[in-house]
């Protein structure tokens, strides 16, 4: 049974549009800093599922 994950990126770091050119529509996830992300990182297999987010600015309403 596949594993789910929430992952998220910061659009000036890595955005939607380089994942799609990425061949295979994959790639090596570096620069996590966090020892609990990275080890998240670590235990995923092929096949698991995943949603993919990018963290935008939030818009203030005046």
């Amino acid at each position: 049974m596949p594993a789910y994950w929430l992952l998220k990126s910061e659009p000036s770091t890595f955005s939607i549009e380089d994942l799609a050119r990425s061949p295979k529509r994959t790639t090596c996830w570096e620069g996590v800093r966090n020892y609990q992300a990275r080890n998240f990182l670590r235990s995923m297999s092929v096949g698991d599922l995943a949603f993919f987010i990018i963290a935008t600015p939030t818009l203030r309403q005046s």
